[in-house]
Formats: structure tokens, sequence, C-alpha cells
């Protein structure tokens, strides 16, 4: 099997919690950019520790790390956001 298509499963995977967390919190009244961002955020994260588990990695202190870097993404989007330049 290619090495490629490895990967393949991480990408849907995502690709489906980045889409679903939106739509989930869309259907409860709160949607806009804020929130497909944390949906991205959480996707991120969901991935990495899956990434991680699969290679045999993941430890209490790869998790605590990867929270970690979840809220500090989330402050730094929040208090400086992702505005165009120019």
């Amino acid at each position: 099997m290619p090495s490629v298509l490895l990967i393949v499963p991480f990408i849907l995977l995502f690709a489906a919690v980045a889409s679903g967390v939106p739509a989930v919190l869309g259907v409860y009244g709160l949607a806009g950019q804020r929130f497909t961002r944390a949906g991205v955020a959480v996707a991120v994260v969901l991935v990495l520790l899956l990434v991680l588990q699969s290679l045999g990695q993941l430890t209490v202190r790869d998790t605590l790390a990867a929270a970690l870097l979840l809220g500090i993404a989330h402050f730094y989007v929040s208090r400086f956001g992702l505005r165009p330049t120019g």
C-alpha cells in the first residue's frame, strides 16, 4: 500500500470534524466565522492526538501540550484576529 494512502483517513477526519463542529453549533444558533475557527482548532487537536496515538507516542504530556497549544492559539486569534492586511 502506498504511504500516501495512510494519510488520507486523517485528512478525511479533519475535514469531517472541521465542518461538523460549526454545523452542530449552527443547530443551536451559534453560527459565524468564530465558530468555524473553533471547529478547525478542535479538528487540528483531535487529529494531532490521533496521529500521535497511532504512532504509539501519545502520553499525558503530549495531551497537555496539545491543549496548551490550542489555548495559546485561541488567545492569539481572539486577541489579534485574522484580519486581511493591506
